[in-house]
């Protein structure tokens, strides 16, 4: 009886863990698409449809260094160029300003404006 006993805890266990696991994974796929389908918005509207990897997207813009201030009511982020790519840097800097045409704000009610420098 006990090691039927134990062998239903170990089932039971694992259970829990596989719809842990479950759900971690439908948040996570979410979160994939989602990402994918703001990075290809961004692309369509921001960069007049340029086709361009999610990879290099990340490695040439995302991972860009910025500073963030907040000053009346306002989010400030100043992107420091990569100057060793200008043809990116200047469709970047189109991009931005559409963006901040976009006027989006956080829950906190604080104005995005970004800045290339």
């Amino acid at each position: 009886m006990k090691i039927k006993n134990d062998e239903l805890a170990r089932i039971v266990d694992k259970k829990k863990i596989y719809y842990v696991d479950v759900e971690l994974d439908q948040i996570m796929t979410c979160f994939k698409i989602s990402m994918a389908n703001i990075c290809c918005y961004l692309l369509d509207s921001c960069f007049d449809g340029q086709k361009m990897t999610l990879h290099r997207l990340f490695e040439e813009i995302f991972n860009l260094r910025a500073e963030v201030k907040i000053e009346n009511d306002c989010r400030n982020i100043t992107i420091k160029k990569n100057l060793k790519q200008p043809e990116i840097m200047k469709k970047l800097e189109s991009a931005l300003t559409i963006i901040n045409d976009m006027r989006i704000k956080d829950l906190n009610g604080y104005q995005y404006k970004f800045t290339l420098l």
